[in-house]
């Protein structure tokens, strides 16, 4: 390796760091549930329990106990969880380098070192505690390897041990192992006919949906009969179209003489895709068999069942055009921030022309069609594979001239140090909870004294030492993937106390599902337990810790910055002390007294004292009805079937359903 060389990848290294180390600090509620999930877990091995038979997991051993070790060796902290995912994503730098220079030379090689180094989308997961670092290695050893000339029996057994990474791994590992015990690299297509028989057969897809939906106009077949990659199919019956288009396309090439099935089959040498397999299998079960399936005889259920009902096959890369598309007509085209990268190697190798490796051209094509195949969710992070092989690709492709190297580093520079400034401030469309820092510092001594409790919110148990029940700590899979119902997954907590939180409320505008499930949460905690405490920056910013001992019948809850009044689980009202509300804070501070403090323009102070149906309010609020109310008289109200009375203090009618009121209200039904 040249000195230039070398000088050059120190200071790629030093510009990895830097742009990474601001998110090793950063605290983002939208994204921390599973980064808690996972600390938590590899807290957890540390003291003695096992996944799968103390704790629901749902993904394979390997992360976990390698997250675990370097917890033992670096200190149980998030920041050292982080520096994990940051030193492998510098090994996977220095992969890039070897694979770019076995390429093309080393000029490619310093090129994808730099790529790797500055892509927006790598920034923030190589300072993350995410399976995303330890894929991204994973892929680039296996293809390291591969051109390495290392024997295929070897990298097959070494990918088997990554696999066990995730599963999301799993379909680019078959498409190695099918791509090295094949021929397909050598299959020469003519690129016209691919094009017209992909044109033709959606034609013919769009045809035959016009004549379904002119004969059956009903709501049904309008959300089942999608065109691929332009109308997201959000039902399970939604891949027929895909099936149809796919089956069209593969005979139109068939008829257009593009390839012969026969002979594709003949490509592939048996002997070796069964010991490629074999050699797979037995370094998979290197870990899956003593840290897993002799673990527990709940492994299977737990890491392979719960996790095949995510998604459905053949609509994860149409939907992710869909999902692309409907960024660009929305005109959110930060959040392409994932494909950036591909984008301008694209826009120059468009100017400067250039063919990349056939070989990895061959190998990201197979994996495109092996996550195709698989139920796996239409996420970039998800699909990373096949977005990481594509960028290998074209850097190969691109000529080895320092113009367009300086360019690609430049434009995707600009963009990635913009990102890091103004995605952690919320000026971006990229979701990130600013305010998450100021929550968890300001509740700080109420979660540290937490013991026998419970946090929705995994990073919160960890960050707090909440002591929770450690079978638990995944509620999303345990709820969501397992199925548990909400109820019943609380009274099995046994515990005192529960922690709701931003990504709670976060998660729940996801989907119809999410929302059901944690509403039911919700639902739960106001109708049995009490509030004791809750911080609100905004209607999702928010942090609440119920207790489940209910010694009222009165309740609370945080919502549009106004502190909910429910009566026996039914809303009743919302206090709202000022208009211009910024945050609100509402403490218990005894059995029957709470302390709500807003602060805005004007910052109020009020006490409120709750006893059995009637509550007493220190200072003058407006109370917010959800509906019209009936004023009887001159000191009660009528709201449905619940009457509010005046017991002493004075009111004022502001409008329908907005009054003004200072003193103590008795709620009955």
């Amino acid at each position: 390796m040249k000195r230039r060389t070398i000088f050059i990848l120190l200071g790629v290294l030093g510009v990895y760091i830097i742009l990474r180390v601001p998110f090793l600090f950063s605290m983002d509620e939208f994204s921390d549930y599973d980064e808690g999930t996972y600390l938590l877990i590899a807290r957890s091995i540390n003291q003695g329990y096992l996944p799968y038979r103390d704790i629901f997991a749902v993904h394979p051993p390997l992360f976990y106990y390698l997250l675990a070790l370097w917890l033992r060796i670096f200190g149980d902290s998030l920041i050292a969880g982080r520096l994990l995912s940051m030193f492998i994503g510098i090994l996977s730098v220095f992969l890039g380098y070897s694979i770019g220079s076995k390429l093309g030379g080393e000029d490619t090689g310093l090129l994808l070192a730099g790529i790797l180094t500055l892509d927006p989308f790598l920034i923030f997961y190589n300072a993350s505690v995410y399976h995303l670092t330890l894929i991204e290695f994973s892929v680039l050893l296996t293809i390291y390897l591969w051109l390495r000339g290392t024997s295929d029996l070897i990298t097959a057994f070494i990918l088997g041990i990554l696999s066990t990474v995730k599963h999301t791994l799993l379909p680019y590992a078959l498409a190695f192992l099918l791509f090295r015990s094949s021929e397909f690299s050598e299959i020469k297509i003519d690129k016209k006919k691919v094009v017209r028989a992909f044109f033709l057969a959606y034609t013919f897809l769009l045809i035959v949906e016009t004549l379904l939906i002119v004969a059956y106009p009903n709501q049904l077949s309008r959300n089942l009969l999608i065109l691929p990659g332009i109308k997201k199919g959000e039902i399970i019956g939604s891949f027929l179209p895909v099936l149809l288009f796919l089956i069209f396309f593969l005979f139109t090439l068939r008829a257009f003489s593009t390839f012969s099935f026969t002979k594709i089959i003949k490509m592939v040498k048996l002997k070796v895709a069964l010991l490629m397999l074999l050699a797979f299998i037995l370094g998979r079960g290197l870990l899956e068999i003593p840290l897993g399936l002799m673990v527990s005889k709940y492994y299977f259920s737990m890491v392979y069942m719960a996790n095949s009902s995510r998604y459905v096959p053949f609509l994860n890369i149409p939907n992710l055009f869909a999902d692309i598309l409907r960024v660009i007509r929305e005109g959110k085209l930060e959040l392409l921030y994932p494909y950036y990268s591909i984008l301008i190697l694209t826009f120059i190798l468009l100017i400067r022309g250039g063919r990349g490796s056939s070989k990895v051209g061959a190998l990201a094509l197979m994996t495109a069609l092996m996550y195709f195949i698989f139920p796996i969710q239409p996420v970039a992070r998800f699909l990373y594979p096949i977005l990481l092989l594509i960028i290998i690709y074209l850097a190969s492709a691109l000529p080895q001239n320092k113009v367009n190297i300086a360019l690609v580093f430049s434009l995707i520079f600009i963009l990635s140090v913009t990102m890091v400034a103004k995605v952690p401030k919320g000026e971006l469309a990229i979701p990130f909870a600013t305010h998450t820092k100021e929550i968890r510092e300001e509740s700080r001594v109420i979660l540290e004294n937490i013991r026998e409790g419970y946090a929705m919110n995994p990073m919160d148990a960890y960050l707090f030492n909440i002591d929770e029940p450690r079978f638990y700590i995944d509620n999303f899979g345990i709820l969501y993937l397992k199925g548990e119902d909400p109820k019943r997954f609380l009274e099995s907590l046994n515990t005192s106390y529960v922690v709701l939180s931003t990504w709670v409320f976060a998660i729940m505008d996801n989907s119809p599902v999410l929302s059901a499930e944690y509403g039911e949460i919700i639902k739960y905690l106001v109708e049995n337990g009490t509030l004791v405490y809750g911080l609100a920056y905004t209607d999702t910013e928010k942090l609440l810790v119920y207790s489940l001992a209910r010694n009222s019948g009165i309740s609370f809850f945080i919502s549009s910055k106004a502190l909910d009044v429910h009566y026996n689980g039914s809303l009743i009202f919302k206090i709202k002390p000022s208009n211009d509300t910024r945050k609100i804070l509402v403490k218990q501070i005894s059995s029957h007294y709470y302390l709500l403090y807003t602060s805005g323009n004007n910052s109020r102070t009020i006490y409120l004292k709750v006893i059995g149906n009637r509550i007493e309010i220190s200072d003058p609020v407006y109370i917010e009805f959800p509906a019209p109310v009936c004023i009887i008289g001159e000191n009660r109200i009528r709201y449905k079937d619940f009457e509010i009375g005046i017991v002493k203090g004075n009111m004022s009618r502001i409008s329908d359903t907005l009054i003004k009121v200072r003193g103590e209200l008795e709620i009955t039904h």
